[in-house]
């Protein structure tokens, strides 16, 4: 981990982005609709409204991601702060608030910034602490429906040429290589439902957006608990590949510990075995990682974060062609 940078005020990106160079890569850029500002061994980051409601997949809206560099690189404590939304129950706020709260409550070097920690109340799903704020059952989770048999060619091809839907169903359809890299004996799963609702599942309960939010690719294991892998094609390089990763595993493990549950009727074995697993791990699945977060120091910093809610996180890089893909545990 780096050290910090000194005790002189910094009110613009460019000294962060400056520090960021030249600890990580001269290629380093930050999303210049954020607001980056060190003061002594501290940066703060500041979001407008518009950002808190903002995409989860863009790096604008990725503040776990940039906490986490600045953590790692610069060796500085995080503190956060934005303006909240007109409408604190838009549902894209509302997973903002849910994400700073899980995030908030177990990174010790992370901090919501003291005008900021009234707007935690806003929260729909969890109390500042991170308690629930509803009795199990309240909030549920969907499940999928009936799917089509997914088929691929024996064509041999590039796998910058393939879609992310094709890559996916290659690793659906031929596992073997990406389990063997984490050493699990366990079913593959994909398309793992993570829309989250309050009472019932249907398009005017839902709690946050899309309702039918999945994470590309899974697995079960009864020892192990349950695999997560947030697949980027070749040449998708982004910050915010750790905050969606992060987001997911949050709800499959609130899922595990009751926050939220599934329609009973709708319940079948693959559901019941995930809520009845006791840990989390997320894998990002690329083929190069951004290089903000090329660092193993950064997941041992995210591993040590999340211990106590048995959730952890690595990088599991692919290489090959279509017809042999090649998996490779880095972190």
């Amino acid at each position: 981990m780096g050290r910090g940078l000194g005790s002189n005020k910094k009110n613009d990106n460019k000294a962060v982005i400056t520090a960021l160079r030249k600890a990580c890569s001269p290629s380093v850029a930050l999303p210049s609709q954020v607001h980056f500002m060190m003061e002594g061994d501290n940066c703060n980051i500041y979001m407008s409204a518009y950002l808190t409601c903002g995409n989860l997949q863009t790096d604008s809206a990725a503040f776990e991601g940039w906490a986490l560099a600045l953590r790692t690189w610069l060796g500085c404590t995080v503190s956060m702060s934005w303006t909240p939304a007109k409408d604190v129950k838009d549902l894209h706020y509302q997973r903002f608030l849910y994400r700073m709260i899980r995030f908030d409550e177990a990174a010790g070097w992370f901090s919501v910034a003291d005008n900021c920690k009234q707007y935690l109340n806003d929260s729909l799903v969890l109390k500042p602490g991170g308690t629930p704020r509803e009795a199990p059952g309240y909030f549920l989770v969907n499940v999928p429906g009936n799917r089509k048999e997914v088929e691929i060619d024996n064509a041999t091809w590039e796998l910058s040429e393939l879609t992310e839907n094709e890559l996916e169903n290659r690793f659906f359809l031929r596992p073997q290589s990406l389990l063997d890299c984490i050493g699990w004996h366990a079913d593959i799963l994909k398309q793992i439902p993570v829309g989250v609702f309050a009472e019932e599942v249907s398009r005017s309960s839902r709690v946050f957006p899309g309702a039918g939010g999945k994470v590309d690719l899974g697995a079960v294991d009864e020892s192990r608990g349950v695999a997560l892998f947030e697949l980027k094609k070749p040449g998708n390089r982004k910050v915010g590949s750790i905050s969606e990763l992060l987001f997911y595993a949050h709800v499959v493990r609130d899922i595990q510990l009751g926050t939220f549950g599934y329609e009973e009727r709708k319940q079948g074995a693959k559901e019941r075995r995930i809520s009845e697993s006791s840990s989390v791990t997320g894998f990002i699945l690329a083929d190069q990682l951004h290089p903000l977060l090329d660092n193993e120091a950064l997941f041992e910093t995210l591993n040590l974060s999340l211990s106590d809610r048995n959730e952890t996180f690595g990088f599991i890089e692919y290489s090959g062609m279509s017809d042999e893909i090649e998996c490779e545990r880095v972190f």
